[in-house]
């Protein structure tokens, strides 16, 4: 309830993919832990679990982490008092086709595995370098808390986080004596779930500011955290993360009401420079930026927010750089000013 990696994919409704994704995911694990509780799969699981993976891989990429889970699962029957009968194959390829179906378009329609192809004409995903690496990483560590890092923190504050992330939970598993098997096989099923987010490690930025594509392994870890926390000797530490977890929801929340008020105060700034400046044609916004504090699409939020505010009027709205503001028409020219996260008037040309 309090798991700030949640945020972003709940608050921004766009993001509905990933908890789609997520519930697609546990739901084909529910369907195959009846067919490995069984030792034998019925024809109508099969479909269900074949179905429910395909749900999945349309909604995210992370739905092509399904076989491996399931895999895990199987493999790991033993561990939840499972039959010892032989793994159910068809099982396996039930959950295997969508995947291998899903690659096999991929490389058909984008000669790869997919990703953004910028003006230089290559992807950046797959780019493997010490920054991509150390950003994944500090995101895969912090999951449990999972600040909105990705603006205005600095490498010795995402440093202190890992390592507090780290101590804790070596602390806690020290201390709650659950060195066991079976957190060992959640911890594995966290890590397999984040795998396809190695696909991205090139293009970790903004869009990872709140780890939404790291939802589905936050389940996994709340889960061990859920089963770490729960000792009698563990009550003040499971406070003191609840707390935690708390403030950094908290604070994820108030990086988003403070990105909705920067755009309606940039709207109200615009509205007023129209009507003060008598007729004109169109509105140039420089140096906006595209994201704010880690918010990705914070740049089209206050251009429609602007657009929104001049409906019915004859004004077009457009973003530039400085020098391409001026115009022949009759144009307000604002420029995005980062010190106090606002649009100033730069100009007006003439009439």
């Amino acid at each position: 309830g309090v798991a700030p990696v949640c945020v972003e994919s709940v608050t921004w409704p766009a993001a509905r993919y990933d908890l789609l994704a997520a519930f697609f995911v546990l739901c084909a694990l529910i369907c195959a832990a009846g067919c490995v509780g069984r030792g034998h799969c019925g024809r109508a699981r099969l479909v269900a679990v074949t179905l429910l993976v395909s749900a999945a891989i349309l909604s995210k990429e992370v739905g092509y982490a399904t076989p491996l889970l399931v895999a895990a699962l199987a493999l790991s029957r033993n561990l939840w008092s499972a039959p010892r009968g032989p793994i159910p194959a068809q099982l396996l390829v039930a959950a295997g086709i969508p995947a291998a179906i899903g690659i096999i378009v991929r490389l058909a329609i984008y000669h790869g595995l997919g990703g953004y192809n910028y003006a230089q004409g290559s992807s950046p995903v797959f780019g493997f370098s010490p920054r991509t690496v150390w950003a994944a990483t500090t995101r895969l560590l912090i999951i449990p808390f999972a600040l909105n890092t990705a603006d205005g923190i600095g490498v010795l504050a995402e440093a202190a986080l890992v390592l507090f992330a780290i101590a804790g939970f070596l602390g806690a598993l020290r201390y709650s004596n659950s060195l066991s098997r079976e957190n060992a096989g959640i911890a594995l099923c966290a890590v397999l779930s984040a795998l396809p987010a190695l696909a991205i490690l090139g293009w970790v930025g903004p869009s990872m500011g709140a780890s939404r594509y790291l939802y589905l392994p936050s389940v996994w870890i709340a889960m061990l955290l859920g089963r770490t926390l729960s000792g009698p000797k563990m009550r003040a530490p499971l406070l003191l993360f609840v707390l935690g977890a708390a403030a950094a929801t908290a604070s994820n929340l108030l990086c988003y009401r403070e990105a909705l008020t920067l755009a309606e105060r940039a709207r109200s700034t615009v509205e007023a420079g129209a009507q003060a400046h008598g007729p004109i044609d169109s509105i140039c916004l420089a140096e906006l930026p595209e994201y704010s504090h880690g918010l990705l699409f914070f740049g089209d939020q206050v251009l429609e927010q602007i657009r929104f505010g001049l409906r019915g009027r004859s004004i077009a709205v457009r973003l530039a750089g400085p020098a391409c503001c001026g115009s022949a028409n009759r144009t307000l020219a604002y420029r995005w000013n980062p010190s106090t996260r606002s649009l100033q008037l730069i100009g007006r040309a003439p009439q």
